[in-house]
């Protein structure tokens, strides 16, 4: 139901659920000796099974098998996990991916829970190859097709570049692609499946998603089409824009490139990584390896953690301009939290990474690379530079404000080599500068603030009840009060919409600059979470639940600030104060031992 009701509303996609008895039968069918056997030669090693690492070079077998454990760990990298995960480092899939091949290989059936046949999802995947096709020929057909291929020549982009990374053109018109398709034989539920188009308002008909536009196909880590990205060549906003969240495409997991780039990545165990298509192409063509870039949004933990599958080094080479480094900035929280050793490189003139490689070459690009700057001496100039240095008070913002993208690091090793090379780049004691830290910490908090909680709160699972099942917004009467502002503030916007209008574009465009746009997507990350795990959501009764919930502790707050009151009226000898104040009081305890009572008889058993 949940897929099935984002689809309708364009709000986006959430993985369809697997029943975790179904996983457990596949891990059973598939031994991990057996599995890993397939990829390496193992070598017996008493009760286990030995090899050379496939995802580090070595000379000396650190990688082992435990069969009475089914799982797998090199104790040279650290990669681990179980049959699942190891197809997924191998074949570089996502979850769903990697359960369908071993699915496949011991004769399971999956079911999808969302409705969807396999069917459908597969002539959606052939849709985007068929797609990618047409939008590669539109680049040799007159009119706009001809603005297209001036604007790639204006950037440089030579023919084997194109054909390489198959940019092509969507036309100036509502059905070009629409109707190309069908030519295909391919149906309009497996176009809206891909992304491809949307349907009318009207309800009757579809219309085409790109046009106009210079388009980007994006490939997973196979090397397969899940989505596009489209550049306008004239005003039309936003200047780009990408294919909308479907099964196949989420942006906050994938990189442009990366299929390309995966193995010069790994062999080196260094990323390049930079913010555009055009970067990323302009530097291959230029004999540059190891380069990806993120699709349009900041720098998730997703992505971060999809880098150090192969990396151990991500080099941030963004544009060279004030918002450049800003991104820079905001990239290195989530790397470093993944244990990546982040290097940055600042290009002159304000340039981005494809103007410079343009201008200069690749000669002077590999040497701008050799001079990257460690994460820390790169915030520290940036702080200092902001903040100043002149004062001492000064000299502690900028101290804070260096050490904040790391506040989101969970590796105490980590954190504390991180304070002491702080401390050496500002000269202060590093003991001292430990306690600074943890005796000032709203900073961190703040920083903190945006990282996912992995327990979501009653507001946070109203605004997912409310984003999965449109009904609901006209049924459910909202709280007065949200503790979650940025929460309920998707609430309100959602039950402010009709129940077929929202999308996930509105609703993005709404928040830009607002910290409810970040709350959103981390939202919609989590339901694809919750999903894959195999929860069985009833989102009515989770709205409801929330609801109760959400009063209940509004409730208790209330009720600790009233017994504060009256216990001060009963001191200065406010009868009438306190009589009405002990009244209230027991009113909010009444709610309160009332909705735990609801709450706790609607608790599964």
């Amino acid at each position: 139901m949940f897929a099935r009701t984002l689809r309708a509303t364009g709000v986006g996609w959430v993985m369809p659920r697997i029943p975790e008895e179904t996983i457990r039968s596949i891990l059973q069918a598939n031994r991990i000796e057996d599995v890993v056997g397939r990829y390496v030669m193992l070598l017996p090693d008493g009760r286990n099974r030995k090899a050379l690492c496939p995802f580090h070079r070595e000379k000396t077998p650190s990688f082992k098998v435990h069969p009475d454990k089914q799982v797998y760990r090199c104790y040279g990298c650290g990669e681990s996990g179980n049959a699942i995960g190891f197809v997924m480092a191998m074949e570089r899939v996502d979850f769903l991916t990697a359960v369908k091949s071993l699915a496949a290989l011991a004769g399971i059936e999956i079911k999808s829970d969302d409705g969807v046949p396999s069917s459908l999802i597969e002539e959606a995947r052939r849709a985007n190859e068929c797609a990618c096709r047409f939008y590669a020929r539109q680049l040799d057909a007159p009119g706009f097709g001809r603005a297209a291929r001036e604007y790639i020549e204006r950037r440089g982009f030579g023919k084997e570049s194109v054909e390489l990374f198959r940019i092509g053109a969507a036309p100036d018109a509502w059905d070009s692609l629409f109707n190309y398709l069908r030519r295909e034989r391919i149906s309009p539920e497996a176009m809206v499946e891909a992304g491809l188009v949307m349907p009318r308002k009207s309800g009757s008909g579809w219309y085409d998603y790109f046009r106009g536009r210079v388009v980007f196909p994006i490939m997973d880590a196979r090397g397969q089409v899940v989505g596009f990205g489209g550049r306008t060549l004239g005003g039309d906003e936003p200047k780009y824009l990408n294919t909308p969240e479907t099964r196949f495409f989420r942006k906050g997991r994938l990189l442009y490139g990366l299929h390309r780039a995966a193995e010069s990545i790994r062999a080196s165990r260094t990323a390049h990584l930079v913010e555009g298509y055009t970067d990323v192409i302009m530097a291959v063509q230029h004999g540059v390896q190891g380069v990806v870039a993120g699709l349009g949004t900041a720098l998730t933990r997703e992505n971060a953690r999809e880098l150090r599958r192969y990396a151990d080094t991500v080099v941030l080479l963004y544009d060279g301009d004030d918002a450049g480094f800003r991104a820079a900035e905001r990239a290195i929280g989530p790397l470093a939290a993944e244990g990546a050793d982040v290097r940055v490189v600042l290009l002159p003139d304000g340039l981005d990474p494809c103007d410079f490689l343009v201008a200069r070459g690749g000669a002077a690009f590999t040497a701008v690379l050799e001079g990257a700057r460690e994460a820390v001496a790169f915030l520290a100039a940036r702080a200092a530079a902001a903040e100043g240095t002149a004062s001492p008070g000064a000299q502690r913002r900028a101290i804070e404000r260096c050490w904040a993208p790391f506040a989101e690091v969970d590796d105490p090793l980590l954190r504390q080599l991180v304070r002491r090379r702080i401390a050496e780049v500002f000269g202060v004691g590093e003991e001292l500068l430990a306690r600074a830290l943890r005796a000032a910490p709203a900073r961190e908090a703040e920083e903190r603030r945006d990282a996912p909680n992995p327990y979501p709160g009653p507001e946070e699972m109203l605004a997912a009840a409310l984003l999965a099942e449109p009904a609901l917004r006209r049924e459910i009467a909202l709280p007065a009060r949200f503790a979650d502002a940025e929460a309920g503030e998707l609430c309100r916007a959602l039950c402010a919409e009709s129940e077929e209008g929202v999308t996930i574009e509105a609703l993005m465009a709404r928040f830009a600059e607002d910290p409810a746009g970040r709350r959103l997507e981390r939202l919609l990350a989590r339901l694809e979470d919750m999903q894959r795990v195999g929860e069985l959501l009833d989102w009515r009764l989770i709205a409801h639940q929330s609801r109760e919930e959400i009063e209940r502790l509004a409730a208790e707050r209330e009720s600790r600030t009233v017994k504060i009151e009256l216990d001060a009226a009963r001191r200065e000898g406010a009868a009438e104060k306190a009589r009405q104040l002990t009244v209230r009081y027991q009113q909010l305890l009444r709610q309160t031992k009332t909705a735990g009572r609801v709450r706790n008889a609607a608790a599964p058993t």
